[in-house]
């Protein structure tokens, strides 16, 4: 089986005209085989093009989407580890301890 190609370009395929324009064209001459052929081939082509950018556009929302649950994930594990470190601190302080005394009771409050 030998498989050929043209190798034309959008612009040659159908002299530059849309596919409406050429089915139209078509239409009105339906005895053009060569028309109806080009019809056709521009038919399949925005067809594949428009498949093919809509599989490109939902594996582009899908990369964006593992990038953002990626870093979703990190962020749950950086506060799970904080979370740890707080119990293991709160396990070795004792209650009464003051985490900045100098701070709290700088200025007196005097109440009437």
């Amino acid at each position: 089986m030998r498989i050929t190609s043209s190798r034309c370009t959008w612009g040659e395929i159908g002299g530059g005209l849309t596919y409406s324009q050429l089915s139209a064209r078509a239409m009105a001459d339906p005895k053009n085989a060569a028309l109806a052929d080009q019809v056709a081939t521009v038919f399949k082509g925005t067809t594949l093009r428009g498949m093919l950018l809509n599989a490109y556009g939902f594996w582009k929302m899908g990369q964006i989407a593992f990038i953002g649950a990626t870093a979703a994930f990190a962020g749950a594990a950086l506060l799970l580890i904080l979370s740890l470190f707080g119990v293991a601190h709160l396990r070795r302080v004792p209650g009464t301890a003051e985490v900045l005394p100098r701070v709290t009771h700088a200025a007196q409050v005097q109440t009437a």
